[in-house]
């Protein structure tokens, strides 16, 4: 019996490291917590820097991605995202406020308190250099091959073509972006949940929902939006893509949704609060 559970124990560790020699992803990260404790923005604070620090974290410890890089409240930028540092990583994240396409900016936002400065900072939650919007944004034509917006609203549509247009765009390469369609409930732990289901196998879509399921309810009922009752949490992105997981390769990059429109897909788990 101990003879078992020895081989058992061996072959288990030989998996995992077959499958940290399969997975090795370059990653990186923006988020921000202290948007009024550092930025005096009227949104509040929020755990997206240590929601990214413990996803990094866990997909480190588990041999799945190298060390990275993450940028956090005043080191956070909006150019990181509109530049070249978010597309030269194969595994990207950002966690924090997101604008509704309903402002005054027209598009849904990854919102920053920095105005590209870790010095500077807003005077208006609207200004362009603190809001990386989705015309602004466009991944996959260097290394991305996954991300993650961990905020508000950023994948929901409005019901507008133009808008749906307009996320789809973001897409030149990129295989899959991972978010919320409505108000989501932004939890650090949840990182540990998404982190686990990559490590075990499951595909990064399956992952992502796993831990929505799990947080996305504290919520609270009457306090979702547009649904008064509902998170809905949104993966979108090429169809063939649907089933990738740690197993599979970082090299070729999806078509541009724009040359393939037909070829990509929209994946929903709807959350009752």
């Amino acid at each position: 019996m101990k003879k078992m559970t020895l081989i058992i124990i061996i072959v288990g560790l030989l998996l995992l490291s077959s499958t940290n020699v399969l997975a090795a992803w370059s990653q990186g990260y923006d988020g921000v917590s202290y948007y009024t404790t550092n930025g005096n923005c009227a949104f509040g604070d929020r755990a997206g820097a240590q929601y990214v620090q413990n996803l990094h974290d866990r997909l480190r410890d588990y041999g799945i991605a190298n060390a990275g890089s993450v940028y956090k409240d005043n080191l956070a930028w909006e150019s990181d995202l509109t530049s070249g540092f978010a597309d030269s990583k194969q595994f990207f994240a950002f966690a924090g406020h997101g604008l509704d396409s309903s402002t005054s900016i027209g598009q849904s936002t990854a919102h920053f308190y920095t105005m590209n400065s870790s010095s500077i900072f807003h005077t208006n939650e609207y200004a362009g250099a603190a809001n990386a919007s989705w015309d602004e944004i466009r991944w996959g034509n260097n290394q991305m091959r996954w991300a993650t917006m961990y905020n508000c609203n950023f994948l929901r549509n409005g019901g507008s073509t133009t808008n749906e247009q307009n996320i789809q765009k973001m897409f030149e390469g990129l295989r899959l972006m991972m978010g919320f369609a409505s108000r989501m409930y932004l939890d650090s732990r949840e990182a540990s949940t998404y982190s686990y289901g990559i490590g075990m196998g499951w595909t990064i879509k399956t992952a992502f929902f796993t831990g929505a399921e799990s947080y996305q309810p504290q919520l609270g009922a009457g306090h979702g939006w547009p649904n008064a009752n509902q998170v809905v949490a949104r993966v979108k992105g090429y169809t063939s893509a649907g089933n990738n997981d740690i197993y599979t390769s970082t090299g070729a990059k999806a078509p541009r949704w724009i040359d393939q429109p037909s070829s990509f897909s929209t994946w929903d788990d709807v959350i009752s609060l």
